[in-house]
């Protein structure tokens, strides 16, 4: 399986496509902040990532369903450009702070 990080060229590929087909997004683009390089590839393990970060952040159980309802209507690369546009990579400094409790 491709290494995640060789796959965010993937996302402006998606975008021209929305646009095109003029399709909804799903929760008006809200975003959490996670780092999917590095992560397992595997299409449930990232959506479990997704889920669980999206609740230590507050989204509502709706909204999480929502993306995760997107993701799974399409193939693994539909997948991957919707986490991609739910998620900012966290800030250096935030992960430093983290790493000092």
């Amino acid at each position: 399986m491709a290494h995640l990080c060789a796959l965010y060229g993937q996302l402006e590929k998606c975008r021209k496509s929305k646009k095109k087909n003029k399709m909804k997004t799903t929760s008006n683009l809200k975003k959490i902040k996670l780092a999917l390089c590095g992560l397992d590839g595997n299409a449930f393990s990232l959506m479990g990532a997704f889920s669980k970060q999206a609740r230590k952040e507050g989204w509502a159980k709706e909204e999480i369903d929502l993306v995760i309802k997107d993701c799974m209507s399409g193939d693994y690369d539909h997948l991957l450009c919707i986490l991609m546009e739910h998620c900012d990579e966290p800030d250096e400094d935030e992960d430093e702070d983290e790493d000092s409790d």
